[in-house]
């Protein structure tokens, strides 16, 4: 009889080892297991076994994908009569007839091949316990058959490996003829001993104890065998895996050579008509060619297995760094058609960002390797609950508010579809305030109640009132649309964005919507973060909606700088709000209870849509909000010349944006070809490599998409 529990699963995917539905959980299976051995132990019978045991362990957060100790570590408790009488040398004694023994996972399925006589798996490299072969197979007989068993099972693996895998390298040669004599004293003792008594009374005097030197010398092969096997599990063809990544960088730079080219050409400047349009242009052309070399030193930084576990300070630091340069330069290079108050408004804007990101965002969540254990502000929310409750409030309040009522203020022509998004914002606010407390009070009182398992129609109606946002959303942006083309043929107009602004200020984004889908997938604290996000977005698009405007005035190459640097801008931001949600290059932090959100049974599709949704929420916000706000308005005018070159120049900056992650994609396939043998290659930069293998297949299609619409 098999049983298999997946509540606890779940529950520690949402709630953690330490969440309130997990002491319930293992009581009722504590319940289970003393019926079930309770029967055993009434039937009289000895040769039963009762085996527990887990396929995996579990961080703190609820995640097993990482390769921590309690991630990897899991109990197996064998209880039967049979352990009663078999010696304890090789065991330690915890209490009693209780002994504790480490043994490897891939050694369970050989043992329970053995004990139901299924016979055991082809690929198994497992080796049962010396202590279990002793307490089943007491009779030295029936252990020689066993081992026997062992013995054809190993041999199929040599000759597997020696002939059809090549890796003769596993097996010296010695070790072959040790495995073949350890089969011929086999099949000897059990030809002589089966046979009657008189005739195997003298050889099979010492049966006993040749039998125990036999299992001594095929578990020693068989341990060593392992080790081999694991150590050298993996073989790739270097020169094919060479070959693909020279592909992997040409690919890499056709995208990133015509931006590099641009970036850094200087014959534009010296034909502007006055200096001050020169300083401009050429402040502009440092702000993107120092974005530009700060993005190169990431790549290099990706060689370093610390730079790499602890990749969000990178990010923290670029982040702060541009956005300091952005003040700089629009402090210092003004345009003589820019306003001292516009331009304050700006610097204003990027200062504002600059607060938020120090004092809140990035101290929400500790991540990375060296520092993760530490408190941070997302654990202080937790342990007090009033205070959780009033940050989230207080992050809708802004967000209603501040962000969608006062920032998105539109012109009095749209004011009716403002406030159609001003009340669905309120709907999905109001939403998710009901699941957060759906999602904290334990349903029904029963002790195997979930706590998640209330909150999934909570759940499901915040999902629609989010697609209710998003249809409001683009509801405003249809009118806009039509507001722009009708100013299209107006040459006052034409350096404007209607898309992006409106009576000044930007427009709401139908975007917006998927940062309130993190929200609801997120924990508690993901509410404040995405607040700020969201306030972020909106602030740097009111800057840089007015710069863009400055910029064209100046001079066309200094706005196609300013764009290419908009593009670079927005990409260290979506990995900035990535490490600052909590993620890291370690499977362990994936937040698997994203995948739950509004689920009632596990679904495979829904779960992975959910869970990379949520993952790579930050990269893939930002991408798309920057072709939202700048280049999306380009693609609605009327004229079908005009049509023809926005989306040439959506194609060079979205060109840019491909460039950056297949670049950063193939410096990860480069170290870790060229890093193949190093210690941490399995622990840091494979999964580096992974996290950037999943954001591709995510991320072209969105960016082949917008390139196409």
């Amino acid at each position: 009889m098999v049983l298999h529990f997946l509540g606890l699963d779940h529950i520690g995917h949402v709630e953690g080892p330490m969440g309130a539905s997990t002491a319930p959980k293992l009581r009722e299976m504590d319940e289970v297991v003393w019926k079930v051995y309770q029967h055993l132990n009434a039937s009289g019978r000895q040769d039963w076994l009762l085996a527990i045991t887990g396929d995996h362990g579990m961080s703190d957060q609820g995640s097993h994908g990482g390769a921590s100790f309690f991630e990897t570590s899991t109990t197996l408790l064998l209880i039967s009569p049979k352990f009663a009488d078999v010696p304890t040398e090789s065991a330690c004694e915890l209490n009693g007839n209780v002994y504790s023994q480490h043994t490897d996972q891939t050694d369970l399925a050989t043992l329970i091949g053995l004990l139901t006589g299924v016979g055991i798996p082809s690929g198994s490299i497992g080796v049962p316990p010396a202590r279990t072969l002793l307490a089943f197979w007491p009779q030295a007989l029936e252990r020689l058959r066993v081992l026997l068993q062992l013995q054809q099972h190993l041999n199929h693996l040599v000759t597997f490996v020696l002939i059809k895998s090549g890796r003769s390298h596993l097996f010296v040669p010695n070790e072959v003829a040790d495995l073949q004599q350890v089969k011929n004293e086999i099949m000897g003792l059990l030809e002589v001993c089966s046979g009657p008594v008189s005739k195997s009374s003298n050889e099979c005097g010492r049966l006993d104890s040749r039998t125990d030197q036999i299992t001594r010398r095929l578990l020693s092969l068989m341990h060593r065998f392992q080790k081999r096997v694991l150590l050298s599990a993996v073989e790739s063809n270097l020169q094919v895996v060479g070959i693909s990544i020279i592909f992997m960088w040409v690919i890499a730079l056709s995208f990133c050579l015509p931006a590099m080219c641009e970036i850094l050409c200087t014959q534009d400047i010296v034909h502007l008509e006055t200096t001050r349009d020169q300083i401009y242009t050429l402040m502009v052309k440092l702000l993107a060619a120092f974005t530009l070399s700060i993005l190169g030193l990431h790549l290099s930084s990706l060689f370093s297995s610390s730079l790499v576990e602890e990749e969000h300070q990178t990010w923290y630091f670029f982040s702060t760094s541009v956005l300091s340069f952005v003040i700089i330069v629009m402090a210092v290079a003004d345009h003589a058609s820019d306003r001292l108050r516009v331009r304050g408004t700006r610097i204003l804007s990027i200062t504002l960002i600059l607060i938020v990101d120090r004092f809140l965002l990035r101290h929400l969540n500790k991540t990375g390797d060296k520092w993760i254990h530490l408190p941070d502000l997302t654990d202080w929310l937790n342990e007090n609950e009033t205070i959780l409750w009033s940050s989230e409030v207080f992050a809708w309040l802004l967000l209603v508010f501040c962000v969608r009522l006062v920032l998105c203020h539109p012109a009095p022509r749209f004011r009716s579809y403002h406030m159609r998004s001003v009340g669905s914002l309120l709907l999905v606010a109001v939403s998710q305030l009901v699941y957060r407390y759906a999602s904290s009070v334990p349903s029904g009182g029963r002790s195997h109640a979930f706590s998640w398992t209330s909150a999934v129609w909570p759940a499901r109606i915040a999902y629609v009132c989010i697609l209710l946002d998003l249809f409001t959303s683009l509801q405003m942006t249809a009118a806009l649309v039509r507001w722009s083309n009708a100013l299209s043929a107006d040459a006052d107009h034409s350096h404007e964005s209607p898309v992006i602004t409106s009576g000044g200020n930007p427009s709401v984004s139908p975007l917006h919507a998927f940062g309130l889908l993190a929200m609801l997938l997120g924990r508690p604290s993901g509410t404040l973060l995405w607040a700020g996000v969201l306030l972020k977005e909106t602030l740097l698009t009111h800057a840089f909606h007015s710069e863009l405007v400055a910029s064209s005035r100046c001079s066309a190459h200094a706005q196609t700088k300013m764009k290419y640097f908009l593009v670079m801008l927005y990409w260290i931001q979506g990995w900035t709000t990535f490490f600052q949600a909590g993620n890291s290059n370690k499977f362990n932090t994936i937040d698997l209870a994203a995948g739950y959100v509004g689920l009632s049974s596990h679904t495979n599709a829904l779960f992975l849509l959910l869970t990379v949704s949520y993952t790579f929420a930050g990269p893939i916000f930002w991408q798309l909000s920057l072709f939202y706000r700048f280049f999306a308005s380009q693609c609605h005018r009327t004229r079908w010349s005009e049509r023809n070159s926005s989306n040439h120049l959506k194609g060079r900056f979205g060109s840019l944006s491909l460039g950056l992650l297949t670049a950063t994609t193939t410096v990860s396939a480069t170290v870790c070809f060229i890093l193949h043998n190093h210690l941490f290659i399995w622990s840091v930069f494979a999964p580096k490599l992974f996290y950037m293998a999943v954001l591709n297949i995510v991320f072209i299609p969105l960016l082949v998409l917008i390139d196409v619409f």
